[in-house]
């Protein structure tokens, strides 16, 4: 087998911490979508139209509970901008909801706790508590939010609100991101209205195309600009899955920064000062866009654009130390939806895997296993070694190969 290769990376970005998902396996788009199928759903509704899905037809269910908030908020440190309260618009002063304390081993530096009784006053004026990336800090809510990816192709956060009684969070407003809302707990009013042409005048609303009560289980799908609104009745928590999507927009700008020193486009206009100068300058421009505007430099744009927003960073200890036994029942998952059997090319006796601008060669024996892996996406090392260990490639060089896989963050172990 063949060393990794790393190819050039343009930007670094550091997530935090997050623990491996076992219970990943227990979520899947196909039950969260219930009844509509994956296909539908991508064909008719991502990034088209809003929908809510009912419980009558639909058994999903998110185990989160009271209990977990309260451990979550009180076994974590926070950053000063990951917990919000909020009412009718407005953020509460984060030193009503954060105390501070010196640091014993840096006195000049200050360390922000949650403060239980601000926060605990607040929420029962009818604020509303919001947590960020609450994928970061829990097992099962992580595992929802790889589903998500798993379908978009987008980086998802999950953000938390909580609130008791009667309290609004937000007025009638819109969000420039796609948005799953799953009622974990409780109920709330919801009130949607279809995006309009002017996004900064409310009173270009007409009637509310879905107007009711989001129970709990049920799900709602916002792509980008929809007005919407949502009031609490009674203690209630809801968990928002939002995400950006590249738009044509995004890669037509790309593209001109990308030419910005084509002669063509660095040129004055000024120089062409009559009708025919004009004419021929448009046709230059129409030749040179024509060029640079094609499958390979859409590629090229999204590979780029992955590169910037890294996979999330999984631990697969002990199993990627050296001399570690990797058990053979393991279950292991592909650890990008960005990973596709594109990603995988033929160059002689090697297989070489590219993505993320990254680059890793492996020998040429190992492809058919890098193939199932892509194409199921999970399963048992078991199953590998069933279907391909020979003569050729042994079942220790497949748990290698898994291993190595393990250490690259190009998969992880679930069981």
């Amino acid at each position: 087998m063949e060393n990794m290769k790393f190819g050039p990376t343009k930007s670094l970005i550091v997530l935090p911490f997050l623990r491996n998902p076992k219970s990943e396996s227990m979520y899947s788009t196909s039950n969260l979508l219930e009844p509509i199928d994956i296909e539908k759903f991508k064909n008719s509704y991502l990034s088209k139209e809003f929908i809510h899905f009912s419980n009558s037809n639909r058994k999903f269910a998110l185990s989160f509970n009271w209990d977990d908030l309260n451990e979550i908020l009180s076994r974590r440190r926070f950053y000063t901008d990951q917990v919000r309260v909020v009412k009718g618009g407005q953020d509460i002063d984060f030193e009503s909801i954060f105390s501070f304390r010196t640091d014993n081993k840096n006195p000049n530096q200050k360390i922000a706790y949650l403060n239980n009784v601000g926060i605990n006053r607040l929420m029962n004026d009818g604020c509303t508590l919001i947590v960020h990336a609450v994928e970061e800090l829990m097992e099962n809510i992580a595992g929802l939010v790889y589903a998500i990816e798993s379908l978009v192709h987008e980086k998802v956060q999950a953000n938390l609100y909580a609130c008791f009684g009667k309290g609004q969070g937000f007025d009638v407003h819109w969000d420039n991101h796609d948005v799953f809302v799953l009622q974990v707990l409780g109920s709330k009013d919801w009130t949607v209205y279809n995006p309009t042409e002017n996004k900064d005048c409310f009173n270009y609303l007409e009637k509310p195309i879905w107007s009711n009560v989001l129970n709990q289980g049920e799900l709602l799908y916002m792509p980008r600009g929809y007005w919407h609104e949502a009031k609490s009745i009674g203690p209630t928590i809801h968990i928002t899955f939002g995400f950006t999507n590249r738009r044509v927009e995004h890669y037509i700008k790309w593209v001109l920064r990308e030419l910005s020193l084509n002669a063509i486009f660095n040129s004055d206009l000024n120089n062409y000062h009559t009708r025919e100068l004009k004419l021929e300058v448009l046709e230059n421009i129409k030749e040179v866009l024509t060029k640079n505007i094609n499958e390979s430099s859409l590629e090229k744009y999204i590979g780029i654009t992955d590169a910037k927003s890294p996979e999330r960073p999984y631990f697969n200890f002990p199993y990627v130390l050296d001399g570690e036994t990797l058990p053979v029942d393991s279950i292991i998952v592909i650890n990008s939806s960005r990973i596709q059997l594109k990603a995988l090319q033929t160059k002689g006796d090697l297989v070489i895997f590219n993505i993320l601008n990254r680059q890793w060669k492996f020998s040429l024996t190992t492809k058919p296993i890098l193939e199932r892996l892509i194409i199921k996406r999970q399963l048992r090392v078991s199953e590998l070694v069933k279907d391909f260990a020979d003569e050729e490639l042994t079942q220790g060089q497949i748990i290698q190969l898994i291993k190595d896989l393990l250490k690259l963050g190009l998969v992880r172990k679930i069981k």
